[in-house]
């Protein structure tokens, strides 16, 4: 997880692996944690070269709420 500094407010990059995707939201794996993420809320998302995994960048706020961080 890497903090970035916005003028919107603090946003975090996690790296992530998709598990489902709907419609509204991306479900993600991180670590242990098994979450549900907005589509609204994620500000960026792209895939890494393992074509495994995705960075995902979205508020500090919500990844404390998930438990990411």
């Amino acid at each position: 997880m890497k903090r970035i500094n916005d003028t919107d407010g603090n946003l975090v990059e996690v790296v992530a692996e998709l598990r489902v995707e709907t419609e509204k939201a991306y479900q993600i794996l991180c670590g242990t944690v098994l979450c549900w993420i907005p589509k609204s809320l994620v500000e960026q998302m792209d895939i890494r070269p393992d074509n495994k995994s995705y960075d995902m960048v979205f508020p500090e706020w919500l990844a404390e709420e998930k438990g990411l961080i």
